[in-house]
């Protein structure tokens, strides 16, 4: 008899394990042609980042060859040797765009990072209590959304003596959370009038256990979404920054610097900047992708 409950039980947890809103939402994404494409672009994308030093055959800072102060593989065109050719120092281009993967992907993970941070724990507080400390904390989202986001952080970045990638990763952390922190006031100020929130309270529970606990958790749909998207903005950010030189610095190769580069090239030799340029589009549109086809996964009126 024992056995047999138990049995049931274990039957009862898997079926509703195979029916949780995560396996459905997954079930929905699996569905998006689109949004499994970006998957596969996101996952390709880090697994260059990853295996960077197995797949790039060069080394991406400095050049192979140099004979009597003269760079003999300058400005090479696409080869076997070199599949998307060399620059004018002689630096094989899949190199710099492989290890320029790394650089974006860092980028993307450490701002968003900084801003899930900010942005949840302004948020949360924000809309949990309300009040002055609410109109304080709205105040300063539209205060940092009502700047254009690469003008804010271009000013940023200006402030700094030295620019780097380090100095990016600050910059845009501190200005991508105020979306962040918006999106988490909104969903908290619903979630709080909950009655598994009351009963919480009237245990006893602390105002921090509640938030960590049971706010949180069941804000994490439009956070994910939110987190997912800022990656893309990210990387095409701060490929805007170093293009401007106001980010990574040579000889550290980035996409952005590779355009800036090649942009005194693009006539005589244009595939300097053809793949930097297609790597930053297909790495944007991927996340982008993806983070579009996880919205629609995990928003409960797209259910069939």
């Amino acid at each position: 008899m024992k056995a047999q409950v138990e049995e049931e039980q274990e039957i009862k947890q898997i079926s509703e394990e195979a029916h949780s809103p995560w396996h459905e939402a997954w079930k929905r994404l699996k569905k998006n042609k689109l949004a499994m494409i970006g998957l596969g672009i996101t996952t390709v994308l880090l697994i260059v980042a990853i295996f960077a030093p197995i797949i790039a055959p060069y080394n991406p800072r400095y050049a192979p060859v140099i004979e009597d102060g003269k760079v003999e593989l300058s400005l090479q065109g696409p080869s076997w040797a070199h599949p998307f050719g060399t620059d004018k120092l002689g630096r094989d281009i899949f190199s710099r765009v492989v290890y320029g993967a790394r650089i974006s992907l860092m980028v993307g993970l450490i701002t968003q990072g900084i801003a899930l941070v900010l942005g949840i724990t302004l948020g949360a507080i924000a809309g949990y209590y309300g009040g002055l400390i609410d109109e304080a904390v709205s105040y300063l989202i539209q205060v940092f959304l009502a700047f254009p986001f690469i003008l804010f952080a271009i000013a940023i970045m200006a402030v700094f003596s030295e620019p780097g990638v380090d100095k990016v990763f600050l910059a845009l952390g501190l200005i991508s959370w105020p979306p962040l922190a918006r999106i988490v006031r909104g969903q908290v100020m619903s979630i709080k009038e909950e009655e598994y929130i009351e009963a919480a309270q009237s245990l006893g529970a602390s105002d921090f256990r509640i938030i960590v606990k049971h706010v949180i958790p069941n804000s994490l749909a439009p956070i994910i979404v939110t987190v997912t998207l800022g990656v893309a903005g990210a990387i095409l950010a701060e490929a805007g920054l170093s293009f401007l030189g106001l980010g990574t610095q040579p000889p550290r190769p980035s996409w952005g610097v590779m355009l800036k580069t090649g942009q005194e090239y693009i006539r005589s030799y244009p595939y300097m900047i053809w793949f930097p340029g297609l790597a930053i589009m297909i790495a944007v549109m991927g996340i982008n992708l993806l983070g579009d086809g996880l919205r629609d996964a995990l928003d409960p009126k797209m259910k069939d």
